[in-house]
């Protein structure tokens, strides 16, 4: 604000940010501030800086800028730096990729954006350990996505720590609604409001001055303070939006300065805000002589810049555009060239700069912007991806490359969420080059990425295949069978056509691939499991599992073993790949991991590991924001809920958002979700509902069926028939498998028939029936509990009473330990009804715990400490210690060395998350 202005309204707004920063020695917490510009969000923040100044709160202050967001973790790097005495202090891991992304070391490769958010979680909460901590991030709009993510993460985290995190951004009040962190919308000041600030101006307008001010400045603080009254006459802002007023307001001063003055505050704002000393130094290599200090003073008295306790800073980010749009070409060029210099042996700052001042060809520039686009990929920065790849396409001569890093630019872009970019990019590279590798990349990219203009939507494989079919005669091999892959996932997902595999696999015999390599084998598997899993099973056990290291591989042949219904060592290479992705951070493949992991860790019987994958997958998808992750992580635990005996949410799933419920129509997506809900349905007494849901397994017309999930959940369908008095449904269900079962031998078809001969079996074959159940039961524990369950409950109808509990007590064992509470209940209630006295089963001290007491709690019994806990959970090592310290309580215990003690009778026997193993 001006030097006379005061702060004016905001009461409510005032007194929450006081009390965050007042409350921070009992609770974290985090904040978004939305507005327009010039709504008042500096301002705002300045008033709660103090605040927490008063409070005893060290600040840490950034504002980030246009210029920053084309620098990976440049606006994390401001915000840090004051705090550069604890990179020593950090684990290696975390330290490695600080120093990395700061550059201060010397490696080429970019951390991942997991351990970068780790680290900064890690350096706020132990320098707020010595004082709390307010955390002022201005404009993260304009940060670089590697920063805005790892900021964000740590956001989430805080809220057992004594730190505060404010960010602003600008935005309607529904820009920000899957961050998970709260939001404060800034709306325009009343109208007595706006009445009293205009008050405070130097220059007050009088009579209709002060209600043409009014009516123009809308309730926008800036533009109530800013807007010049000889102005609001002319023309041009009678339907100007108040912010292109304010620009050509401060656009106005700027053209009134001196010529150096000029040239020292497009300094400023081409160069990220250096130091006025900087900014003078720029000046004198360009006219010959330093600037006089006074031109500091002009400065700020036009209105274009202020002091601030971080040094001089603009009034406005609106001033930096005004200034950038209103200088001349000449004088931009001068000072660009000017920064060059100055910064000569900092390549990675100056590459924008160089890049605006490139002529038409630039190989060297080339390179440079390549390796930038290629780390942004890394660290999740689509939007910086695709423009260095594009700007590098625009500097290359060679057709073939530039024709290629278009396409890479296209792909980046539609990662970002600009289809439209992404489509003219590919159109443009049709038209630019007659490369058959070239053309069919780009063919590929258009069915994938454009999907207004693409057959893949409507069904047919044929282009897609003829693209990759064209990649593959043009030598790009690697390429060709990366999209083939992907297809597989998209036919795995969504297609309804018989013949579809068929083509993946006629793809697939064109590439001469080993029949061990994992490509293949996740392709056998996807595209035709009944036929192809014994091969790939077959195949895979002759691997030697050490042979294969590379997490992709390792999730390729955990998800082939897992789609062919093993669940053994597929949870190897599962939880391997999981480990290996977090140690890397790999935040693309993570969550796919993840879930693949929690599924084979649910038929392997040790539910609470699969729900933890669940839940870490659903956590990182609510860091990247994205939905779809979301949705796929929300159904994996709502398995988990049905044996519980608790419905899917529809909207709790889809977060009540119409567009991410359309990802529900996905095959597998949709098929988990009726399944669960049939399995709610079966578990709480309503065996006709299930049935009724379950009837699309057993259609092949309906576009929910598939061969995998109609095996998983035939012992619901048997269970649901039966009950119901349907026996022929169930006979034909199971004739179906068994015919399955002619040429596919996996654990998991074998455990649903092995349960469908206990459900099904005659009177006089119970004798035989139970023999088979105790020597060779189904060998996944959730089927053999329910089969002892169906068992014991036919022999008590029989009066075999004694045999009958022997079956219902082994149930409920297995029942107990996955854990599924609503079939142990139930469980319960038939052993009652044999006469046996069985009260309702005590809690055991574990069980009081959450889960994540209890998991946190197990990793401290392991020998673990905070710090590794919460380096590995993703948490803060104070959230670790509140955890701790409520199941201590919950427990009965005062030490740490009391917990193995304590947790013994809920030790797990064989899985433990991927990150126990990596300990």
């Amino acid at each position: 604000m001006r030097p006379n202005a005061t702060f004016v309204g905001r009461d409510p707004e005032v007194a929450l940010l006081s009390a965050l920063c007042t409350n921070v020695h009992e609770r974290g917490a985090a904040i978004v501030i939305e507005g327009d510009p010039g709504v008042g969000k500096t301002a705002l923040v300045e008033q709660c800086s103090l605040h927490a100044r008063e409070r005893g709160l060290r600040v840490l202050r950034v504002s980030a800028s246009p210029a920053e967001a084309g620098v990976p973790y440049a606006a994390l790097h401001l915000l840090l730096h004051p705090l550069h005495a604890l990179f020593e202090t950090l684990p290696t891991p975390q330290r490695n990729a600080v120093e990395v992304a700061f550059g201060l070391a010397d490696v080429v490769a970019a951390p991942s954006p997991l351990m970068a958010g780790l680290a900064t979680l890690t350096l706020l909460t132990d320098a707020a350990a010595e004082q709390p901590l307010l955390v002022i991030a201005e404009d993260v709009h304009w940060f670089d996505s590697a920063s805005r993510w790892a900021l964000e993460m740590a956001a989430r985290r805080i809220c057992d720590d004594p730190v505060v995190i404010i960010m602003t951004t600008r935005g309607s009040g529904d820009t920000l609604p899957a961050l998970g962190i709260s939001q404060m919308y800034l709306e325009p000041l009343s109208e007595a409001e706006s009445t009293e600030l205009i008050g405070t101006r130097a220059d007050i307008p009088a009579g209709r001055a002060v209600r043409a001010v009014l009516e123009r400045a809308a309730g926008n603080p800036l533009a109530l303070l800013e807007l010049d009254p000889p102005e609001l006459s002319a023309g041009a802002f009678d339907v100007a939006p108040v912010t292109r007023r304010l620009e050509a307001t401060f656009a106005g001063r700027f053209a009134d300065l001196a010529a150096p003055l000029r040239l020292a505050v497009l300094a400023m704002a081409l160069g990220d805000s250096p130091s006025p000393e900087q900014s003078s130094r720029i000046v004198a290599d360009i006219v010959g002589k330093h600037l006089d200090p006074a031109w500091i003073d002009t400065v700020t008295t036009a209105g274009l810049a202020v002091w601030s306790p971080e040094g001089l800073r603009f009034r406005h980010p609106l001033v930096r555009a005004a200034v950038t749009s209103a200088s001349r070409p000449s004088e931009r060029s001068a000072v660009l060239q000017a920064l060059v210099r100055a910064h000569g042996n900092e390549p990675s700052q100056t590459l924008w700069w160089r890049v605006k001042l490139a002529g038409d060809m630039d190989a060297a520039l080339c390179v440079e912007l390549t390796e930038l686009a290629r780390a942004s990929v890394h660290t999740g920065d689509h939007q910086l991806a695709a423009r260095a790849f594009e700007r590098a396409a625009e500097l290359t001569d060679d057709p073939i490359e530039r024709a290629s890093r278009r396409l890479d630019a296209a792909e980046a872009a539609f990662a970002s969420g600009a289809c439209d970019i992404a489509a003219r990019l590919i159109t443009h590279t049709l038209t630019d080059t007659d490369a058959p590798a070239v053309h069919g990349r780009a063919q590929w990219l258009r069915e994938i990425l454009a999907p207004d203009d693409s057959a893949l939507t409507r069904g047919d494989f044929g282009p897609a295949l003829a693209a990759i079919d064209t990649m593959r005669t043009a030598a790009a091999t690697d390429d060709a069978i990366a999209s083939l892959v992907h297809l597989a996932s998209i036919m795995w997902d969504h297609s309804t056509d018989a013949g579809d595999p068929e083509r993946i696999q006629q793809a697939l015999s064109n590439f001469d691939l080993p029949a061990e390599d994992p490509r293949a084998l996740f392709l056998d598997a996807v595209t035709d499991p009944a036929t192809r899993a014994d091969h790939v099973l077959s195949t895979v056990s002759a691997i030697d599992p050490q042979s294969i290291q590379d997490p992709y591989s390792l999730w390729l042949l955990g998800h082939a073993l897992n789609v062919s219904g093993e669940h053994d060592l597929s949870w190897s290479y599962a939880s391997r790949a999981v480990a290996a992705l977090r140690a890397a951070g790999d935040v693309a493949l993570l969550p796919h991991a993840l879930m693949g992991a929690s599924w084979t860790s649910y038929l392997r019987g040790h539910f609470d590991v699969g729900r933890e994958l669940a839940d870490e997958c659903l956590r990182l998808a609510t860091d990247l924001g994205n939905n779809v992750l979301a949705i796929g992580a929300r159904i994996g635990l709502a398995w988990f809920d049905a044996v519980d005996g608790s419905r899917p949410d529809i909207d709790a799933i889809t977060g009540q958002s119409p567009a991410a419920a359309e990802v529900l129509h996905a095959r597998n997506i949709r098929a988990s979700l009726i399944g669960s809900d049939a399995a709610t349905a079966l578990v709480t007494g309503h065996p006709r509902q299930a049935h009724d849901l379950l009837r699309p397994f057993a259609d092949p017309s309906d576009p929910v069926y598939g061969t995998i999930f109609g095996v998983a959940v035939l012992p619901d369908i048997i269970e649901a028939a039966l009950t119901i008095g349907d026996r022929d449904h169930a006979l034909t269900r199971v004739a179906h498998v068994r015919e399955l079962n002619r040429s596919w031998h996996a654990p998991l078809i074998d455990s649903v028939l092995r349960f469908a001969d206990v459900a099904l079996a005659d009177e006089s074959d119970l004798a035989k029936i139970q023999i088979q159940l105790v020597d060779g039961p189904p060998s996944i524990p959730y089927f053999q509990a329910r089969a002892e369950l169906l068992l014991g409950i036919r022999l008590r109808r029989l009066r075999r009473v004694d045999q009958s509990r022997q079956h219902l007590t082994r149930a409920l064992k297995v029942f107990d330990d996955l854990p599924a509470p609503a079939w142990s209940e139930r469980c319960r209630d038939a052993l009652r009804a044999t006469g046996e006295r069985l009260a309702n089963e005590p809690l055991s001290r574990t069980h009081v715990l959450t889960r994540q007491e209890l998991r946190i709690a197990a990793l401290a019994a392991n020998g673990l400490s905070n710090r590794s806990i919460a380096e590995q959970l993703f948490l803060s090592p104070r959230t670790i210690a509140a955890h701790l310290s409520a199941a201590y309580r919950k427990l009965g215990i005062t030490a740490r060395g009391q917990l193995p003690l304590a947790l013994a009778d809920d030790t797990r026997p064989a899985d433990t998350p991927p990150e126990q193993d990596s300990a």
